[in-house]
Formats: structure tokens, sequence, C-alpha cells
């Protein structure tokens, strides 16, 4: 058994951030994930990832143009022999330049041939390996980050090489390798490699290749200790270590700052390199470039790095590096074959199939997480796949992973799994786990229990303990170069979608013969989807009935199905207002505002006959989503060129009959299902009541409150709907509708939903009751303004506290404004924007986002026919300044640790000023100068008061 932190470690150096205060739900995401489906497993924490690739019969290796005249990664013959990507930042990345000097046959983690680069070029990309065992497993146990192991048994394709005249033509690599990946630790095993047909070449593992010449920058890297850099003398194969030193170890740091600890038995195999290089580009053609490499050569005919064979390569972690700390060991294994020769001092004496797991004991509990990560499709029939070209209709569509049982026996004795059922990391649908726990005295003597995984499939890494690994995450987030905004409570989410000058609406084929999302026209025309969970999305079944001209928040028109089908899709507006903001502020979760722009673009209809051939719908909307409200707003609505159409607004529109169950809705608090009398265009709404609002509530639960200004637009109806498929094929179903018709020239809305969220104290009736009832202060929201130029809203209570907040405000701004309401905290903004504000007496949280994204000089794009290299590659956001003149008076200090951008992107710093009261306008506050906003990044600070 190795020592608890064992060698063969590359350990990575993890830069200190300053941070304003909580990180944002945007934040990177940390963990790790084993995509068996790619053979490439995924580690990452904070802003750094690493990457682990290999291939296997059912994964290619690599992709690429390997032929004369449209040669592209004419080298990627080694990209997944157990590749690792070492990813510290953006910037760090550029010391694998691959178009200056890259050696293709030394990729860092992988184990390749010592080949000429003629050599080592391939007639074919897309190759299958004869093996299957490519894959890792992910595991989290008490911890709140997952770790993982990455395992590959490789024997190599039967490669037919570009070179005719290749010396070694039937050269064959075989290795086993393993990757076990803890916090910012990685411990990399070889063993059984060995090369056949293939005199004088050798198989050779890297650990790095650093370009040492960056632009301006140079970089160094060290060996023991000792600096190299670009002013050193270049050498060639150096071996740095000497069995008579006292370490009995070499130590290296790439250019990176990533360390590298190599034991004595694998040390006396490596080489370093720091020399000029030529090489080839990608496309073949030649290149050069200073870099540092460091390598082990394998000379043996079964050679090995580490401790590991044939049968299993096994780790066992003793300390945290992230807290400087003993843990309880926490074991990896990556078995190979059936085995039970496992080490005794582990968890587990034996395994009848090859497969990953981790698995870790504490005083009371032992956490197990295990993969079989062959695919399993089924061998009835199924031919050996070589390359990409044997792959057909079958292999693309018709194959399933197979079930297989795998049987763990523990080197403990144990009681039960808990009543938790086992998880599945990353929750995929449609699978749950069988695993049992057969009774010592059924297992054999001197041995614990067995545990049997009797339907392990789909590489999936299951752990038989039930506490969430990756919860769903929480928060809200603003896709800007998608005009999209996502906001996230447990497990449900909200989505709000536009389109602008820069960004299409929709994806389809709306020609005759290839039709796909044939009547996508109004699907970004500001869409709320409302994702109560899974289940509750069949009430959008786009495949019966469906009517694609009521979106659920939509604004839309009230043409016929055929008016509404375009010759193209992937239109672009003549507007780049379509966009949200994220905020934080002092609460943990973070809210959002979303706000569109719209002129509708000249439309191509389908239909040649159209009625109304230059119709044109314009609107301004804005979405506010704060905890599980959102309320929603529109202006400025109004058709031209189309007499008799309507604009319309759907609050949704949901299935009533779903498989075998029926579903209902409330209108005012009665209840409708599939068994009532149809209706059609009901105004459930008097002027007369006593309310002075429209309640309803959809099939999922959701309540939406229609205060009397909108309420008098709004119709119900429910009835079974004539419609068409994505493809245009007819098809029908019974649905609940409600929308708002909007028929004067200047329509406008107000809405607002409560998400149905039953962990809260109170419920939607409170709040809307509460709404017309109660002193304007202590309500759940309050409209400030509502014109072409700005939307504004005011949050004062929260829902799922049930108290009273200090004043939350969102602002859609449509353009330069300087008659913002003066109960708000902005009084002037000089250019259209989103933002959201909140001040609690001592401080003034503020985020804002031009959603613009700004491209430079750009011409204007009217379909993706539209978009030449230019657009695709070489545009870029452009800065640009906006001021936000402020109601009252704050510090005009801000310093760095008062900012920060949702998300966290690498590379961008917000430059932002507060200048004094006394260079603002009489009687107004002191104004804030966002200098440098692009990219629609949410920028957020915190003023001091």
């Amino acid at each position: 058994m190795p020592p608890p932190i064992p060698g063969g470690v590359k350990c990575m150096g993890s830069p200190s951030k300053v941070k304003s205060k909580a990180t944002s739900p945007e934040s990177s995401p940390e963990g790790h994930w084993s995509k068996n489906f790619a053979a490439l497993s995924v580690h990452r924490r904070k802003d750094w990832a690493v990457t682990v690739k290999g291939f296997n019969q059912f994964v290619w290796d690599f992709e690429g143009a390997t032929k004369t005249g449209k040669t592209e990664n004419a080298y990627g013959i080694f990209a997944s022999h157990g590749s690792i990507l070492i990813a510290n930042s953006e910037e760090a990345l550029k010391a694998h330049d691959v178009n200056n000097g890259w050696d293709w046959t030394k990729i860092p983690g992988a184990t390749t041939m010592s080949l000429t680069l003629p050599q080592a070029r391939l007639k074919k990309a897309r190759n299958f390996s004869p093996l299957s065992s490519a894959g890792g497993v992910t595991h989290q146990g008490p911890d709140t980050l997952s770790s993982g192991v990455f395992g590959m048994d490789f024997h190599q394709p039967k490669y037919q090489f570009f070179d005719k005249s290749h010396p070694h033509k039937n050269i064959k690599l075989h290795f086993k390798k393993s990757v076990f990946l803890y916090q910012n630790v990685l411990v990399c095993l070889g063993s059984n490699i060995r090369i056949e047909n293939g005199p004088g070449i050798k198989a050779q593992t890297t650990l790095f290749q650093d370009k040492l010449v960056r632009g301006a920058s140079s970089f160094s890297i060290k060996v023991d200790g000792t600096r190299k850099d670009s002013s050193s003398s270049p050498f060639t194969g150096l071996k740095p270590y000497s069995p008579r030193g006292s370490k009995g170890y070499t130590s290296l740091v790439d250019t990176k700052g990533n360390s590298y600890y190599i034991p004595g038995s694998s040390a006396s195999s490596l080489k370093v390199q720091f020399q000029n290089q030529d090489s080839e580009t990608p496309a073949a053609e030649p290149s050069s470039g200073i870099y540092a490499t460091a390598w082990l050569e394998h000379t043996s005919s079964d050679a090995e790095y580490e401790y590991a064979n044939d049968e299993a390569h096994v780790v066992k972690f003793g300390m945290t590096p992230e807290h400087s700390r003993m843990i309880t060991p926490l074991y990896g294994y990556v078995i190979f074959k059936s085995t039970s020769n496992l080490p005794s001092e582990g968890l587990i004496k034996k395994v009848n199939n090859r497969c990953r797991i981790m698995a870790e004991e504490n005083k009371r509990l032992l956490y197990l997480s295990i993969s079989y990560p062959d695919l399993n499709f089924p061998a009835d029939g199924s031919k050996v796949l070589k390359t990409s070209g044997d792959v057909k209709k079958r292999e693309l569509y018709e194959m399933e992973s197979g079930e297989i049982q795998i049987e763990v026996t523990l080197t403990k004795h144990v009681d039960k799994i808990l009543k938790e059922l086992p998880k599945v990391h990353g929750s995929p649908v449609g699978y749950a786990p069988t695993v049992r726990v057969d009774s010592s005295a059924s297992s054999p003597p001197n041995k614990g229990n067995k545990i049997v995984f009797a339907n392990l499939k789909n590489g999936f890494s299951v752990n038989s303990r039930a506490t969430s690994a990756e919860p769903s995450p929480e928060g809200h987030s603003s896709k800007n170069f998608a005009a999209l905004s996502v906001h996230r409570r447990k497990d449900w989410a909200v989505t709000v979608k536009g389109f602008n000058k820069f960004v299409w609406d929709f994806e389809g084929a709306t020609k005759t013969g290839k039709t796909e999302n044939a009547y996508g026209i109004f699907a970004s025309h500001g869409s709320i989807l409302i994702a109560n969970s899974e289940e509750a999305l069949k009430a959008h079944d786009v495949n019966n009935g469906w009517d694609w001209t009521k979106i659920p928040g939509a604004t839309t028109m009230s043409l016929t199905l055929q008016q509404a089908r375009l010759k193209t899709a992937r239109n672009f507006s003549p507007l780049s207002s379509a966009g949200g903001v994220t905020y934080q502020g002092p609460d943990t979760l973070s809210s959002g505002v979303f706000g569109m722009d719209f002129h509708q673009p000249k439309y191509q209809f389908f239909d040649k006959s159209h009625p109304h051939p230059n119709i044109k719908l314009h609107f301004k909307k804005s979405v506010f989503l704060y905890q599980n409200v959102l309320v929603c707003l529109g202006s400025n609505i109004r058709i031209e060129n189309g007499p008799g159409i309507k604009a319309q607004t759907t609050l949704f529109q949901d299935k009533l009959v779903r498989g075998a169950s029926t579903f209902s809705i409330k209108v005012d608090g009665t209840r409708k299902d599939s068994s009532s009398s149809p209706f059609t265009g009901l105004k459930p709404y008097s002027p007369r009541g006593s309310k002075g609002y429209t309640s309803l509530v959809d099939t999922k639960g959701n309540s939406y409150y229609i205060p009397g200004s909108s309420a008098s637009s709004l119709k119900v109806q429910f009835q079974n709907q004539d419609s068409k498929t994505p493809a245009a094929k007819p098809s029908n179903g019974k649905y609940a509708t409600a929308w708002l018709e909007h028929t004067s020239s200047a329509g406008k809305y107000e809405y607002a939903v409560f998400v149905k969220t039953p962990s809260y104290p109170q419920t939607a009736d409170h709040y809307w009751n509460r709404l017309k009832n109660t002193p304007p202060a202590k309500i759940l929201y309050r409209v400030l303004q509502q014109n072409d130029e700005a939307h504004v809203v005011k949050f004062g209570e929260s829902p799922e506290r049930h108290n009273v907040i200090d004043p939350l405000y969102g602002y859609v701004i449509f353009k330069s404004t300087s008659t913002l309401p003066s109960g708000g905290l902005i009084k002037e903004v000089n250019n259209q924007c989103r933002i959201m504000a909140e001040d609690n007496g001592r401080e003034l949280y503020l985020s804002i986002s031009y959603p613009d994204l700004n491209f430079p000089g750009s011409k204007v794009l009217k379909t993706t026919k539209d978009i030449k290299k230019r657009e695709l590659f070489e545009m870029e956001s452009e800065e640009i300044q906006i001021e936000v003149t402020l109601t009252g008076h704050v510090d005009t200090n801000l310093p760095e640790s008062a900012k920060k951008v949702h998300g966290s992107p690498v590379g961008y710093a917000p430059t932002v000023r507060v200048e004094s009261s006394a260079s603002s306008t009489p009687n107004k506050g002191n104004k804030v100068v966002f200098a440098n906003l692009k990219n629609g990044f949410s920028v957020e600070i915190k003023l001091t008061k």
C-alpha cells in the first residue's frame, strides 16, 4: 500500500482573491464530474479546473481533418491518451501554444510514443480503441465538494499512418493509467506500459510542456528549486534525479506555478528539456517556440510509474491540503479486472468486474461511490467500431446502455444502507439505482459485507449515501450573450428569453420537407418559462394541441397558425435592448431584472398570400424577479400594418389532461378542470367587484395577480385546441389559457406571479389582498414608473421570511432619462441599462449592466446568413461609460473590495468612481460613473453612506 499522500503528485497553487462579500450564484461551479459518455473527467475548484481525457470502444480519440489540402488538428493522435489539462486561468493556458512550436508527441498527462512528427500523423481521425475501459467516478461522501478517479486501460487501434514509408506501420502502444483527484492534488499512476513492433521507439508520459515566451512576457520553471527561464542555456534530456541524493525524490514547478513530486522509483526515468522547438501547427505548417518540457521515459518492456499493477491502481489520501490536517482515509480504486487481491489496509477486499470506486469511513458511516465506465452497448450483432465511418443509424440512435451487476466485498462489516435512496451524481432523469447489502453470513469467511450494485449503466456514478453532492444551484443569472435570464430557487426555475440585434430569435428549419420548430416566431418575445418540476413541464405539450401564438410570458400577435409561419429562422431584431442584470446585495441569494425594447424584424412569411406581409409589432417589457415573485410589466405595445390583428401577452397555457392525470385551474377561487364546460374568451374581471383585481392559479399551482388596470383586458379560455406540431403536422389537446389582449395603440399591462413554494410561510392570496388593502410602504411590490423611458418597481416585503424589508428597487432604463421616480434611489441615468439597488441606511448596494453587447461597427444583421468571419471570430464587445445619479449622498471612497462582477469573468476588472456631490447637479446626490461596462456583465458595488 502506498503512503497516505503518494508520489506522482501534481499540486496546484490556489492564488487568493479579495472578494467584497458572498460568492455570486454565477460563480464558477466547483466539484468533480465524470462524463463517461466522453471518457472525460472534470475537476473544478474556484476559478481553476483540471480535465482528464481518454477514449475507448464507444468514444473516439480526436476530431480533425488529416488530409493534405484540408488539414485541421493533423497531429491529434495522442490527444486522448489520458491527457491532463490544468487550467489555472485563461492567461495560463497560453503556455500551450499549439500554433508555435508545440511538440504533439508530448501532450501533458498523456502516455505516448517517441515518434517523429511525420510518423505521428494519421490518415484518419475519430478512431475507436478495442477496449472499453476509460472513464471515471465522482464521489462526495461527507465533504462539501466532490472528488474523483479516472482510469484507462489502453490498447492502441490499428492506426493507418499518413506516411506511406512509415518505418513502424504495425507499432502498438499499451498502458494502464489512473488519475486520483482530491482537492488540489492529482496522483497519477501508470503500469503495463509497453510498445509492440516498434524497435527503438520509447513510450513516454509527459508531465508538462510550457511555452516560455508568451507575448512580451517570459516565464520560468524550477528543477529541484533551481530556476530556469528563457535566458538560461538550452538543454536537452537532462536527468535531474540522483539516486545518491538525500531527498529521494525530484520536484518540479511549471510556468503556471503547479508543483510536481516524482519519487525516486519514477524520477530515474525523468527527463527535462529546455530549448527552441521546431514543429508544425494543427494545419501542418512549420512553427517554432521556446518550451520547457518534462517527461518520464519508459524503457522496459512492461514499465510502470508509481504504485500500480495490472489488476488495480489503489491510492489512499490521508491529509487535506485545504485545511492542512489529517482526515479519515479516503481510498480511490481503479479496478481493471475482477480481483480478490486488493490491499488489506483498504476498505475493499474483492470486486467481481472492472469499475471505478472511491470510499471512506468515519466512525459511524461508510461512504462508497462506484461507476462502471463501460457504456455497455449491446453486443448482439454490433460490429466492432474502428473509426467514425463505422457509426450508422443503429449506433447513433437505437442502442442503449445495458445494465450490469457489480459486487463489491468490503473488509469491514456494515449494517445496511441508510433509509435514503442511493444517489446518482448528476441526477440523471429516469434512472434509479438498485443496491443491496448482503449479510456477512452470506459473504466468504473473514470478509465483510458484500454490496451488490444490480443495475449500473451509462457510466453513472452511484453513491450509497443519500446526501446530495450536487444540490440544485440557487440564485439569478443574467446570460446577456443569449438575451436570457435564469432565476432559480431550490428545485424550481424561471427563465425569461428575448432577442436583439446580436442574439437571434429561434432555431428551426421552416421549409417544407425538413420542418423543425416551424412556428417558433414568438419563442423569444419575452417568453417566461416557469419550471416548477420536470413533471409540471408536461403542461407544455408542444406535440399535442399547443397554440404557438400564445407562448407564456411572450407578447405576440393574434395571427392564425398559417400566418405565423416564417420562411426563415434565426432572425435578428433592429434593437439591442434585451437582457438583464443580476443583483445580490446583503442577501444570500441573488435576484434580477430583465427588460426588452422590441421592434419586430422585417419577417418573410411562409404564406405567399399573407394578408399582412408588412405587419410590425412593437413593445417594451420588463420582468422583476425577487425570491418567488415575478412582476411583469409592458408598455408602448402597438401593431403597425395589421388591421384587425391584436397584440396579446399570455400568462399561461397549460394542458389539462396529461397521461392518466387531469388538472385544474382557478379563476378568482373557482375551480375549473377537464370536466368543466369549455368556454372561449371569458372576461372574469368586473370593475364593480369589491376586490379590485383578478387572481388565477395555473395547473402547476402558480398564482397570478392581475390588477384592475390590466384585468379588464384579461381573457381566459378553456377548450380543446386544434393546432400543429413543431413539424407542422396536425395535433390537438385540451388546454386552459389566460392572456391579456391589448387593443389600444399604446397598450400596457401589469401582472405578478407567485411561484408555488410550499416552504414559504404565507400563500399568494395573502399578498394579493394586501396589495389593495395595505399602505404602500408595507406591500409586496409597487410599480413606480411604466412608460417609454423606464419601468421601475419597488419591493417592500419578503415572501420567504414574511417580513418588511429595506426597499429593493428594480430599474429597466430604455433611454437616457432624468425623470425617474423621486421616491427611489436613482434620479438620472445617461443611457439604457438595467439596475437593481437597495439602501439599508448604512450602505447602498447597486448592480448595473449594459445588456447591449456593443460590438464595434457591425453591419446590420437580419438573419444568420449575414454572419461572416468577422462577426464569428473577430469582434469584441466595446466598453461603454454609464453615469448613474443618485437621489442621496454616499461616500466617494470606493475600495476594490466593494466591487464585484457576477460570474467572475476572467480578465475583466470594472472601473467605477463616485463623484462628489459638489460636481453633481444641484439638489441631486452623488454621480456614480461606471467607466468600462462591456459584454453585458453585471457589476455590483457597495457604497457607504
